[in-house]
């Protein structure tokens, strides 16, 4: 509970043959009380997220994370696809679990078009990306690419740290040479810099160090257009349960 770096850890193992042992393929950890405290993060009154309903879809690692974030949150309606619920190495339901396919969307998107949800999660099989489908004013459901996601919330983020007195001295926001400009033009806008990585977040938690060796910058944001996002600096690698948590903050802001 007083973990300085998060309140529990989930370690995802599976059986390796060639290794003839089990070895760990992902690991995602919530914050707590104490943690949120420490590292000043903060989020919206959950009587603010009331009426606001979600789906999270694809068989994979992030269901108890991404679930258990959002209820930390005050996101209590929330609907599992059940095809797509429990973990499956075979992923019977689709022929490939990127959430940037639209078939590995398609049974998330009809379960929310049933239930009306607003937004649908999409976390990968390992819970390092996350895709989305939010529904229009018109009742349509609009796939969002990862530069529109990342865009959105990288503004997202920029506004609420300064709405809540907690941008830290010299931000930066870091993506990959192939991702969007406009989160440049978003973030120089707000006074925030940005830089360029090569492709792969390794690259990006090499920044971070470097930020922090020379005490410069303070990275807030990162993300590539592959569907992947960190923020702040704590996972330091695509995560999509502080994603989804932030998705959904946004959604929750701006419905």
């Amino acid at each position: 509970e007083l973990g300085f770096s998060a309140r529990q850890t989930y370690d995802i193992e599976v059986w390796l043959p060639s290794y003839n042992s089990y070895k760990e393929i992902s690991s995602c950890s919530n914050c707590g009380d104490f943690q949120a405290r420490r590292a000043n993060i903060k989020y919206r009154d959950p009587e603010n997220f009331k009426g606001t309903r979600f789906v999270h879809t694809l068989n994979g690692s992030g269901l108890v994370p991404v679930t258990h974030v959002l209820h930390d949150i005050g996101i209590t309606d929330i609907t599992v696809v059940p095809e797509q619920e429990k973990p499956d190495g075979n992923f019977p339901t689709c022929p490939y679990p990127n959430p940037e396919i639209f078939e590995a969307l398609r049974l998330g998107l009809e379960l929310a078009e049933k239930s009306g949800a607003d937004l649908m999660l999409a976390t990968d099989p390992d819970a390092d990306r996350v895709g989305i489908m939010v529904r229009s004013d018109t009742g349509d459901y609009v796939p969002f690419t990862g530069n529109q996601t990342g865009a959105l919330l990288c503004d997202y983020l920029i506004g609420a740290k300064q709405r809540a007195g907690t941008m830290p001295e010299c931000p930066a926001v870091l993506k990959s040479i192939v991702s969007s400009e406009m989160v440049r033009a978003i973030a120089e806008k707000n006074g925030v810099s940005c830089f360029d990585t090569f492709t792969g977040f390794k690259f990006m938690a090499e920044k971070i160090a470097q930020f922090e060796q020379a005490h410069s910058y303070h990275a807030i944001f990162s993300f590539e257009e592959s569907y992947g996002y960190m923020i702040g600096n704590y996972v330091r690698d695509k995560d999509a349960v502080t994603a989804s948590m932030l998705i959904v903050e946004m959604a929750c802001w701006y419905a």
